[in-house]
């Protein structure tokens, strides 16, 4: 059994899957009152931070009062969607690349 001192070390730590590859970081665990046994854990994930981004956008422009006609709005979350990809890509060939250079 893993004891719930030892696990609120683990926060703040890589979170990986198994073949290795970062997850995000394990924000925060969640225990069952009832048995005090670890039933949930937080990851933060970088993808979800741009989906939060792309959600203040739209409610910013709904404010403003901007709309769009028809099925357009489909176009723009799409175009919008391949920016924030294209960003998020170009961030990690970054890294990767750094990665290769301190080896």
């Amino acid at each position: 059994m893993i004891q719930a001192a030892d696990i609120r070390e683990w926060r703040n730590h890589d979170v990986i899957d198994p073949k290795g590859h970062k997850i995000g970081v394990l924000e925060a665990i969640y225990v069952d009152t009832t048995t005090d046994e670890p039933a949930m854990a937080t990851v933060g994930v970088p993808l979800m931070a741009v989906f939060l981004l792309i959600v203040l956008v739209a409610v910013v422009l709904g404010l403003v009062g901007a709309t769009v006609a028809g099925l357009s709005y489909l176009l723009v979350i799409g175009i919008v969607l391949l920016v924030a990809d294209l960003a998020l890509a170009a961030v990690r060939l970054s890294r990767r690349s750094r990665r290769r250079l301190l080896r």
